[in-house]
């Protein structure tokens, strides 16, 4: 009876200390199994539109160009290429890049339960130091910080195509989605300009029409 006694204290002194828990885990998302790492990004048009009034405009994505590749099954980097991009009727471009192209670094992350939308699945993406360039007025600005979405599928949905939701709302003119989760950690909208070197940062927000993420075969999203 002793041991039985004995092991009866080890057990709560593990579950005590957290050895043994079934209460502290948290879901984990992301294409399960990724089968295919690489995926292009889509979009008809994208707005990113700062505090101060700015609104930088691109019409077209070249595809060909817009690749991420996942590092794992929920975080991928890449390079997104817009084209057709003005500012008040300007052409602006990444510095030093060709005319209306803007060329924009991205890390990108899978998340769960995006606050503001009506969807299981988030997707946020990363950019740091994008300097943009108006050459014709010398106008300057800085793009940083994280845009998050949504992303219209269902837990084991296999699809090709899964839709990227980045929507304004029109009363607030915020953006929709405003934060999302990764395990314990919030992910929260914090995208801003900061123009003409002027150190005082503006917030941004960022729409985009007809967002896609595209594999070349069906890819499952888990929330396992």
């Amino acid at each position: 009876m002793r041991w039985l006694v004995t092991m009866g204290f080890t057990i709560l002194a593990l579950c005590a200390s957290g050895a043994i828990t079934t209460t502290s885990t948290f879901a984990e998302e992301g294409f399960l199994p990724l089968s295919f790492k690489e995926a292009k990004v889509e979009s008809r048009k994208t707005v990113l539109t700062g505090a101060g009034g700015i609104a930088i405009s691109c019409t077209e994505i070249d595809l060909t160009k817009s690749l991420i590749k996942f590092a794992n099954i929920k975080h991928a980097t890449g390079t997104l290429h817009f084209a057709k991009c003005t500012a008040a009727g300007l052409p602006i471009n990444s510095l030093g890049d060709s005319k209306e192209q803007i060329l924009m670094p991205v890390e990108i992350l899978v998340c769960l339960e995006p606050t503001g939308a009506f969807s299981t699945f988030g997707i946020a993406i990363e950019v740091s130091k994008i300097h943009l360039e108006v050459p014709s007025i010398g106008f300057l600005t800085e793009l940083n910080g994280r845009v998050i979405g949504a992303i219209s599928a269902k837990p084991g949905e296999a699809l090709k195509e899964f839709k990227t939701v980045f929507n304004i709302v029109k009363e607030s003119k915020k953006q929709e989605v405003i934060a999302c989760k990764e395990g314990k950690a919030e992910k929260t909208h914090t995208l801003t300009l900061e123009q003409n070197h002027s150190g005082k940062p503006e917030g941004a927000t960022q729409f985009i029409e007809g967002g896609l993420l595209e594999f070349t075969e069906a890819q499952e999203l888990m929330d396992s």
